[in-house]
């Protein structure tokens, strides 16, 4: 019976410690409990707000929210302190829509003949797991830390945290990479802009922190039968069959040659490519002659959620080529190549 009291007195005074630690507020609307009304009710959790690493974070950032909710934003799903600072799985949720609608936007808009593999590799270099945990080291976030107290971490990532392994991750109910809880965060910030403010305010800051950096879209494409797709296209835009012709060479016989190929329809030379074989020169070529079709920008563009009642609509393409692997038999590239390196007698 003594053991019972010493059991719940110490219950009760961990119970008065965190009431005095943590404090917010809750609307209930529920109907199937009478104990709650649709009543504002007040509970003993003050929100550690005054965290000297939480308001400089914050003032870094810029984001225009309230701290309460930056804190919140900082407080992943399976932070050990859920249940007090709430979690930013919300915020995070409309966040990633917002990110995704809006880059999206961007650079379907600015190249609008991006095949979708592309697009996906360009998206995923925006506001990818990676880009984004990128983006939060700028800003000065530091991540939760396992043998630190949650209470002198606030202003940090908080997360249930599990260490990256190259094989067989143990990663367990109620944990999370370190990277995806950083891309979390910056989710949940947009998302809380959103709500806070407006869709004006959280497109403002994507544009400053996301969509101005530099991505070089031309070192995304890797092809692997750009003769073929390059034949599929000429055919599909009413285009003579791509012709394949050496330009230039020089070495032939010695240990380094150089092969200069360009590929034309018919007057027009579609793309050129160099190497030190032949067949390389003509892979490049055609791989040019794509990238310099799919690569085709719009200047000084105005994005549809920019636009105002006299907006005429942006140009959409007609898609990706789509090559049919089965059949292949009857779309052949021809080429010709100018031999000048043939004896006379051989020549007719």
């Amino acid at each position: 019976m003594a053991a019972a009291r010493r059991t719940a007195q110490r219950l009760r005074l961990n119970g008065a410690t965190r009431s005095s630690v943590f404090r917010t507020s809750i609307r209930c609307n529920s109907s199937f409990s009478p104990a709650f009304s649709a009543e504002r009710v007040s509970i003993e959790q003050p929100v550690p707000t005054t965290s000297p690493r939480l308001v400089a974070l914050h003032a870094r950032v810029g984001a225009p929210i309230p701290v309460d909710t930056f804190l919140r934003a900082l407080n992943d799903n399976t932070s050990p302190v859920v249940s007090q600072l709430g979690t930013n799985s919300h915020l995070s949720h409309l966040g990633s829509s917002i990110l995704g609608y809006y880059v999206s936007e961007y650079i379907i808009t600015k190249y609008p003949r991006l095949p979708s593999s592309i697009l996906k590799a360009a998206l995923d270099a925006f506001i990818g797991v990676k880009a984004l945990k990128s983006l939060a080291r700028e800003w000065g976030v530091e991540l939760f830390q396992k043998d630190v107290e949650v209470e002198k971490q606030i202003g940090r990532v908080l997360f249930g945290r599990v260490d990256d392994r190259i094989v067989n991750p143990e990663r367990e109910k109620g944990q999370q990479y370190a990277d995806v809880a950083a891309a979390t965060f910056v989710r949940a910030v947009i998302g809380g802009i959103a709500l806070h403010q407006d869709r004006n305010a959280a497109r403002a800051f994507i544009e400053a922190h996301v969509l101005s950096r530099k991505l070089d879209v031309l070192q995304l494409f890797a092809f692997t039968e750009p003769n073929r797709e390059l034949s599929h296209l000429c055919k599909r835009e009413g285009m003579e069959a791509p012709v394949s012709r050496l330009v230039a060479e020089t070495g032939r016989k010695s240990r380094s040659p150089v092969f200069v190929v360009g590929v034309y329809s018919g007057a027009d030379k579609l793309g050129e490519g160099q190497a030190s074989s032949m067949k390389e020169a003509e892979f490049r070529a055609a791989a040019n002659a794509l990238k310099g079709y799919y690569l085709w920008e719009q200047k000084d563009v105005v994005l549809p959620s920019q636009a105002g009642p006299d907006y005429k609509g942006s140009f959409i393409d007609k898609g990706e080529v789509i090559v049919n692997t089965l059949n292949t038999s009857n779309l052949p590239l021809s080429s010709e190549y100018y031999v000048k390196r043939l004896p006379r007698k051989h020549q007719k």
